[in-house]
């Protein structure tokens, strides 16, 4: 059990200590694929697109680091419904997981 919590606790901090490059990667994977993002939600989006990924990388950390995985599904979907509110469309920001998952 001690093992299994150390790794959980060392992947989440592996994550949040590679946040940075990972939010970046994770938005070069978006607009390498799907340039038309660019245009369709403008200028900023390489910026927000950047934050929104760190926030993500943040809860998926929290959860691996306490072993709960509905923190990271709770916040996907309040993510979700606020982004979509926001004028973002759902499947941009499925797209936009998908990276995050395959970074």
């Amino acid at each position: 059990m001690l093992a299994t919590d150390s790794l959980h606790r060392q992947l989440g901090r592996t994550l949040d200590a590679r946040r940075s490059a990972l939010a970046e990667a994770i938005v070069a994977c978006e607009t390498g694929r799907h340039p038309e993002l660019e245009q369709r939600y403008g200028p900023t989006l390489r910026e927000k697109s950047r934050e929104d990924a760190g926030y993500h990388l943040q809860f998926l950390a929290a959860a691996i680091r306490t072993e709960t995985p509905a923190l990271f599904c709770d916040y996907v979907a309040w993510m979700n419904v606020l982004l979509v509110k926001r004028g973002i469309l759902a499947e941009d920001i499925a797209f936009h997981l998908a990276c995050l998952q395959e970074v």
